[in-house]
């Protein structure tokens, strides 16, 4: 009861933790009987109530709920007002992708010493952008830092099957995604709605943040944008709803797979 109690608050709960709260409860009830706390004991504890260890991620103890319900409440006045289907709503998210990290755990054998590499953090932002019912989805937007990155020598960088930028820090800037937004989000856009006999009416949720235009910048005739409030992105933003997980999840066993395809038997 009491694990429920606090994981319900958003209470990080370890081992041992667990062990030092059970042994204090021991002692209130002024039990006869000895008890250490044990692994054995937690192990035991941890499977009769289906308990497992995972790791801590996300945002959403600190996100604004009450900011979130407003905001739905207000974009759903804009959806009906423009009178947009979800195909005519899309919402673009940028994150980091670690793209040569390899897995930080392995099968060992029991004669086996396990030694590390440093870690490799060489970063690309890449930034997905999709309709609301997934009918539309334009080219990943990859930002890197090398202009013309080596692999692709002779390679016209327009014919790659994504939107390549380049910046120092291989970080999005609102430069950037202005150009984006002018030259492949809006003609993508208009090609697409035209193709299925739609006006060409759009909206483009987004995020908030210094790298992003202002809402002026960002329209073209009645293609528009509109950000999210601060702190709800982790609650409402379309993208942030395992959308990037999923991505970054299906590009790390695409990269294992194709180390492994080369590794000799």
């Amino acid at each position: 009861m009491w694990f429920c109690q606090e994981r319900r608050k958003g209470t990080p709960i370890s081992g041992p933790i667990i062990k030092e709260k059970a042994i204090a409860l021991h002692k209130k009830l002024e039990a006869e009987s000895e008890f250490a706390a044990s692994e054995g004991w937690i192990d035991r504890w941890k499977t009769r109530h289906g308990v497992r260890f995972v790791s801590i991620s996300g945002e959403k103890l600190s996100a604004d709920a009450e900011a979130a319900k407003n905001f739905s409440v207000k974009f759903q006045e804009i959806v009906e007002e423009y009178e947009l289907l979800p195909c005519q709503v899309f919402n673009i998210d940028e994150t980091g992708l670690n793209y040569k990290m390899l897995p930080n755990k392995t099968l060992a054998s029991s004669n086996d010493t396990v030694a590390g590499t440093k870690f490799i953090k060489d970063r690309l932002t890449i930034a997905p952008c999709s309709n609301a019912d997934g009918t539309h989805k334009l080219p990943l937007f990859v930002i890197g830092k090398s202009k013309k990155p080596r692999a692709f020598k002779n390679i016209n960088l327009s014919s790659l099957p994504v939107y390549y930028r380049s910046q120092k820090s291989a970080w999005m800037d609102s430069n950037l995604f202005k150009s984006w937004f002018i030259d492949d989000f809006v003609p993508s856009v208009e090609k697409y709605l035209k193709q299925k006999n739609l006006p060409v009416r759009a909206l483009l949720l987004l995020d908030n943040i210094p790298s992003h235009p202002s809402e002026e910048e960002l329209v073209k005739e009645d293609i528009k944008t509109i950000f999210l409030p601060p702190n709800v992105t982790s609650l409402i933003q379309p993208m942030d709803q395992g959308v990037i997980e999923w991505l970054k999840r299906r590009y790390r066993r695409e990269y294992i797979s194709s180390l492994l395809s080369l590794s000799a038997l």
